[in-house]
């Protein structure tokens, strides 16, 4: 599907009015339906609103090649061009006219009092929100769009659409609490899912589109008619050229007065741009100050490039914990955050180390020392925002899931995997963090459409050998690596058994007692079977 900036684009280069027809039918349901809302039903003002939604579209049209909402800049334009209406008419349509249209709106929520209560604030409620937010909702529940489609419009993939939508539906439902509407945000979807199904009456999209095209055709021209008025009426003598010039100031006065509205609005909606352009460039500067804080090196006499070594860089790691351990904050936290954003990213077989050496040592630190804590909360937004932008940045997830686990705020991992589809491969980057709370809430069929079984015996080879293959450890040290090993492995196999996979439960279980068959391991299978509804599992083994 082609997106709007490219449809803008052609009409504006090549003068493609099929572009710009394309555009009319995409957006017309969204524009109509926002005027007929705000003109309390009136179908007459709500098409002459339309009808100079798009014709000042076609005017702006090269203006609005960067701007990166079309849907939301068109409901801000019709809802004012609405008002405009309300405010210079003072009028409303005969009873029985008003009675009609608005039974036709209603027909099908007649019996729905939430869409009552929302209808008449919900488009003040829409401009609340975040430019992006509003582009999301306005896509999918007043145009009726797929998630793909609406991916494709804000640049981000299916599933980081369908998270847009669902936070932009929770900050919406605020609006309207603010509003005295109180609602679920399931509810809310539901109610919103009524303007999708209603369409602007047939055969205005057409006449929409060809009077657009004609205004910005009258528009270009009306400097040389208004010169040519003025030409002629000079030339005329009597009552009838008197007339005539009266009229024609009349009409230019009425043309002042528009074109002075149009400017005003033209002006609006510029200075809505480059606030939604500020926030833009602020929140890219952030990030980039995050990922490229490069600080000075520890022994600021030798060159960089020396320091960026296994060797260097742990150097600094552990010097980093010693002045943590002495107190100088400051100095350690700096040294830390080197290692996290530069030495152990350049360092390509520490990058995995960058999580499980230095996120630790910050969250400790964090509890000492503030600006540990912020400096923690910078990288898991950071992270956020990559990770929304590409699917493919498995990093930047692992990144905002042990972030996320380092902060304390384990709930923002398991909305995100929930956000997922289960085919999606950033899941099993995440089960890991989200594990324990998918099992107490019994959600097997996740953890193991995530974790497959295949995985769950790679991950018991590769960690049992490895314990049987460590140099022989203290007591204390081996027991506790042992107790670890077998706490997963018993969880695993509460996934296993809790989704039905009885095989592969009592497969697993087997592996692990012949691992370790004490008395402790027994106990923790039994209480993961138990818990799943299986404890008959573990006497047949």
């Amino acid at each position: 599907m082609t997106d709007d900036t490219s449809l803008l684009r052609r009409f504006v280069q090549q003068h493609a009015n099929d572009a710009f027809a394309e555009l009319v039918r995409r957006h017309l349901n969204l524009v109509y339906f926002a005027a007929l809302r705000q003109t309390h039903g009136d179908t007459h003002h709500a098409e002459d609103a339309a009808q100079a939604t798009f014709t000042f579209l076609a005017q702006k049209a090269g203006s609005l090649l960067a701007h990166p909402n079309l849907a939301g800049w068109l409901h801000t334009v019709a809802c004012h061009h609405a008002r405009d209406l309300n405010r210079a008419e003072h009028r409303r349509l005969q009873r029985e006219q008003t009675a009609h249209v608005m039974h036709e709106i209603t027909s099908a929520e007649a019996n729905d009092e939430t869409w009552a209560q929302v209808r008449p604030i919900i488009d003040d409620a829409l401009q609340d929100l975040a430019p992006d937010d509003r582009e999301a909702v306005l896509l999918r529940y007043f145009e009726n769009r797929p998630f793909a489609e609406i991916g494709v419009e804000l640049q981000l993939g299916e599933n980081a659409a369908r998270m847009r939508v669902t936070r932009a539906l929770g900050q919406l439902e605020t609006a309207l609490a603010r509003r005295g509407v109180k609602s679920t945000s399931a509810a809310l979807a539901t109610v919103l899912a009524i303007p999708a199904v209603m369409a602007a009456p047939p055969g205005l999209a057409g006449t929409i589109s060809s009077t657009a095209l004609t205004a910005t055709v009258l528009t270009a021209s009306k400097i040389m008619i208004s010169a040519k008025l003025i030409t002629t009426v000079a030339s005329l003598t009597a009552f009838a050229a008197l007339g005539t010039a009266i009229y024609q100031h009349n009409q230019l006065q009425a043309s002042r007065v528009e074109t002075a509205a149009l400017r005003q609005k033209q002006s609006d909606l510029q200075a809505d741009l480059a606030i939604e352009k500020k926030r833009a460039a602020e929140a890219s500067g952030k990030l980039q100050a995050i990922t490229a804080n490069a600080l000075p090196p520890l022994n600021s006499s030798a060159p960089v490039e020396e320091q960026l070594t296994n060797n260097g860089v742990m150097a600094r790691y552990n010097n980093a914990r010693i002045l943590a351990q002495n107190g100088r904050y400051e100095e350690a936290l700096k040294d830390f955050l080197w290692c996290y954003d530069i030495g152990m990213v350049k360092v390509t077989h520490l990058n995995g180390s960058r999580r499980n050496l230095v996120i630790p040592e910050l969250a400790m630190l964090r509890t000492k020392y503030a600006p540990a804590l912020k400096a923690l909360q910078e990288r898991r937004d950071a992270a956020e925002q990559v990770m929304l932008v590409s699917e493919q940045e498995v990093d930047a997830v692992k990144d905002y899931a042990q972030l996320n686990q380092a902060l304390g705020e384990h709930m923002k991992n398991l909305d995100f995997f929930t956000s997922l589809s289960a085919k999606d491969n950033r899941r099993q980057f995440l089960i890991p963090f989200v594990s324990d709370q998918l099992l107490a809430s019994q959600r097997y069929n996740e953890i193991v459409q995530t974790n497959t079984f295949s995985r769950m015996q790679t991950s018991f080879v590769l960690t049992s050998a490895s314990i049987d293959e460590t140099p022989k450890l203290p007591p204390a040290h081996s027991k506790g690596r042992i107790d670890r090993f077998a706490d997963t492995t018993s969880k695993n196999i509460e996934a296993l058994a809790g989704a039905g996979e009885i095989d592969n439960a009592g497969k697993l279980i087997g592996k692990l007692l012949e691992f370790d068959n004490s008395t402790e391991t027994r106990a923790k299978i039994q209480e993961h079977l138990t818990r799943a509804g299986h404890p008959e599992l573990l006497k047949a083994q």
